[in-house]
């Protein structure tokens, strides 16, 4: 099961989980980009020790709206929103080679120039663990 955590004033984001798991994210968001539910929610695991972050989230909250994705720590969760478009841009993040390494990563945050993503989105690394 994924596992996601932030450090304590949200401003960064760790989303981890094996190859597969992430790749099964990925899969659920583009999925969920051709339907019509304007709501998807994927749970994560909250038994863990989230060094070197301080807080461990529940879950992805993706909400269709209009616009670049935009994430943000709230309630406990990670939130995502964005138009159909930009979540068909973000599902690809999450596929991994199946023999990727523990701790190979890749960051999904701000770049200037990129319509797909919001300028106030915080920092998101998500990355591959083997353990």
């Amino acid at each position: 099961m994924i596992r996601i955590a932030s450090n304590t004033d949200g401003t960064e984001v760790d989303l981890s989980g094996s190859a597969f798991e992430l790749g099964d994210v990925g899969k659920t968001i583009a999925e969920w980009t051709r339907s019509d539910s304007p709501r998807l929610v994927i749970n994560a695991d909250t038994d863990f020790d989230p060094t070197p972050f301080e807080v461990v989230l529940c879950e992805i909250v993706l909400c269709r709206t209009c616009g670049p994705i935009r994430l943000a720590v709230q309630d406990g969760a990670l939130q995502a929103s964005g138009s159909a478009t930009a979540f068909a841009f973000f599902s690809p993040w999450f596929e991994f080679q199946p023999d990727a390494r523990d701790g190979y990563h890749i960051h999904f945050d701000n770049v200037w120039g990129n319509d797909y993503i919001d300028q106030s989105t915080i920092p998101l690394v998500i990355r591959c663990r083997t353990q």
